[in-house]
């Protein structure tokens, strides 16, 4: 009964039909419950993302607009790291979820990457943040990709667990119509 697609689960050998369709459940179950986190949290956090306006070269900005651009992506940082994303962010492994683990990683490194820069330039310092713009705009670009093939992956994968989940219905019909 098991996939390779999807669940990891797999019940001892000679297990009966009804304890491995048990375990087939769980596992689908523990990956739409990982997946529902995820398509919930990253359009959350696009959101918030897509407020701060990188698209704006901050070395012509006036300096109140560039020193806000510098607050939101702290906050921003702050706020995937440490704050109401970071349990999904950075707590959750989603290793029962193929290659998310390596998608989030890749995502958890551009964080890190933006708070070590951010983190360096002294509150209140508009020149060494403008002088590390490009490379922070950058980064943030890239953190941004990193999100969307997370969400991507996540919500395919659900779509995925979806279909695996009706076909173990029609299966347990079947197995129960038989005995």
């Amino acid at each position: 009964m098991r996939t390779a697609l999807l669940y990891r689960a797999t019940p001892p050998m000679g297990t009966r039909p009804v304890d491995q369709f048990q375990a087939r459940l769980e596992g689908i179950a523990i990956q739409l419950e990982q997946t529902e986190r995820l398509t919930r949290m990253i359009p959350a956090w696009e959101a918030y993302a897509n407020q701060i306006p990188v698209w704006k070269d901050v070395t012509t900005i006036p300096e109140a607009e560039a020193q806000q651009i510098h607050v939101s992506l702290r906050q921003l940082v702050d706020s995937s790291i440490r704050d109401q994303f970071s349990g999904t962010f950075f707590r959750t492994d989603f290793d029962d979820l193929p290659d998310m683990r390596r998608l989030i990683d890749i995502f958890r490194g551009h964080v890190t990457n933006i708070d070590r820069t951010v983190s360096g330039i002294p509150a209140g310092n508009l020149q060494a943040f403008r002088a590390l713009w490009g490379s922070i705009s950058t980064d943030f670009n890239n953190l941004k990709n990193a999100a969307y093939e997370v969400r991507r992956n996540a919500e395919d994968l659900q779509g995925r667990l979806i279909g695996e989940l009706m076909k173990s219905s029609q299966e347990a019909r079947k197995f129960l119509a038989q005995n």
